[in-house]
């Protein structure tokens, strides 16, 4: 049986829950590890406003304002 999955206006594979993103982003790391991929490979999850689920992106958290603070 074929997963299919509902993907966001920005391109992005949507999971209804975090704890569904957290599983994705497990088996993600999981299968780069298993073929040595030392290359782009998805880093965390967010909540897109978007479409109110879900995503995994391989970019490091942003920064916050204040870490902005005082420069």
């Amino acid at each position: 049986m074929k997963n299919t999955y509902e993907k966001c206006e920005c391109g992005k594979i949507c999971y209804k829950t975090k704890i569904d993103a957290q599983f994705a982003l497990y088996k993600c790391e999981a299968a780069s590890r298993l073929k040595n991929d030392h290359n782009r490979h998805e880093q965390r999850i967010y909540f897109c406003p978007l479409c109110q689920t879900f995503h995994l992106t391989s970019k490091a958290k942003l920064p916050t304002w204040r870490e902005y603070r005082g420069k």
